[in-house]
């Protein structure tokens, strides 16, 4: 088996146990599958990641998530609906952590 084959299956068995599925976990996925995943083709991803980067204001204490994961994150609640206790729960982030992280991401 490939290499790839093989981090394609651990990142199954992630999910599996009820690991987020984060960036890292999903950016070595096909095209297909990563658009099946997030809704968007990954040049548009990636579009958005950099239209957030762009926006950035103020210095302040780090994100506890990456902004790769806060724009999954935000897709993630717009494509399945969950509610921002389970996403939070997902990315080990607070409800209301969640809750203003999509708020701030929706207007890009």
């Amino acid at each position: 088996t490939s290499p790839e084959i093989v981090k394609l299956m651990s990142n199954f068995k992630a999910i599996r146990k009820g690991e987020a599925l984060k960036f890292k976990n999903i950016c070595m996925y096909p095209e297909a599958q990563f658009r099946r995943i997030t809704g968007v083709y990954r040049a548009t991803f990636d579009k958005m990641v950099k239209l957030v980067d762009q926006q950035k204001k103020k210095k302040r204490r780090p994100h506890k998530l990456s902004l790769q994961d806060r724009v999954l994150m935000t897709l993630e609640y717009l494509r399945e609906y969950r509610t921002y206790a389970h996403i939070g729960s997902s990315y080990g982030i607070s409800e209301t952590k969640a809750c203003v992280i999509y708020v701030k991401l929706k207007t890009f």
